[in-house]
């Protein structure tokens, strides 16, 4: 029934001004085109810091890193933090970001803030997809001469990219 509400009484607001407008007299009155704007960069700002670092970081724990406890208790970090409320890293990056590196109250503070919000996921992510890469791809690769990064970049992450795009459509 809110919903309902919510959609009758709003669907008349929603038009082209509104949309490529900014806002005006308090923000009473106007668009929203600076936060769509501002989200759009938020998110692409944090996909490039993130995407690389966190496939980079699987990449190490499980191609070159071994088997040690450190690479154990890492693993175990990563995902206790990839189970931290929301809340908390927005705090932490509040406090971090904003406060003791004085970078203000900004999209680029955001960013950060988001890209340590999303890199445990995204480095789990990208750990289990490499773990279903079977061993005998990298031996074979190996054996034919070619260095470990070239069996990886070639072989192993062609392949964990397709496995993983296979099981999110099935």
């Amino acid at each position: 029934m809110l919903f309902r509400s919510f959609i009758s009484n709003g669907i008349g607001a929603i038009n082209w001004t509104f949309l490529t407008d900014k806002p005006r007299h308090g923000m009473t009155q106007g668009g929203i085109f600076p936060a769509i704007m501002g989200t759009i960069i938020l998110t692409l700002l944090t996909m490039v810091f993130t995407i690389p670092v966190g496939i980079v970081s699987a990449i190490y724990l499980v191609e070159y890193a071994g088997d040690s406890r450190l690479v154990q208790i890492i693993n175990s970090a990563i995902t206790n933090l990839a189970g931290v409320p929301s809340i908390i890293h927005g705090l932490f990056g509040f406090g971090l970001f904003v406060t003791f590196l004085g970078l203000g109250t900004s999209i680029l503070s955001g960013a950060l803030t988001l890209f340590l919000l999303v890199l445990p996921i995204v480095i789990a992510a990208s750990r289990e997809a490499l773990l279903t890469v079977p061993k005998s791809f990298r031996e074979g690769s190996l054996a034919l001469g070619a260095t470990k990064w070239q069996s990886i970049r070639s072989n192993v992450l062609p392949y964990g990219l397709d496995r993983k795009s296979t099981r999110l459509n099935s």
